[in-house]
């Protein structure tokens, strides 16, 4: 028998080790977006929300539009179609707009345009 494949009682394996800090840092990154998101089962019906979903294959990320709970579940605010992920966080959907540039600093001024006889 090899010697590699002999387990010593009270010590797992180096798969088992690697795992266990996968999951110790998902628990963590879970504490860390509890801090700015609720949970799913605290959204109120009707209103626009950021959501945090899961495709059930692992992946956990953010819509990039906002949401609604009705009473036949999330659905996209805009278009009303029924989301195709589990929802598993929300916040208030806050709207931004587009920052615009103060100033002209770095631009050319045009020159007038001069009438034509």
């Amino acid at each position: 028998m090899d010697a590699a494949a002999i387990e010593t009682p009270g010590r797992r394996s180096h798969s088992c080790e690697v795992q266990a800090r996968r999951d110790t840092k998902l628990a963590m990154s879970h504490n860390k977006i509890e801090i700015y998101w609720k949970t799913i089962e605290t959204a109120p019906h009707g209103v626009i929300a950021q959501v945090r979903v899961t495709d059930g294959c692992g992946s956990d990320y953010s819509l990039p539009y906002p949401c609604k709970l009705t009473k036949d579940g999330w659905v996209n605010a805009a278009s009303g179609k029924p989301l195709m992920v589990r929802a598993t966080y929300w916040k208030l959907h806050v709207e931004t707009t587009p920052r615009t540039k103060v100033g002209t600093f770095g631009l050319r001024a045009k020159a007038p345009k001069l009438a034509r006889n």
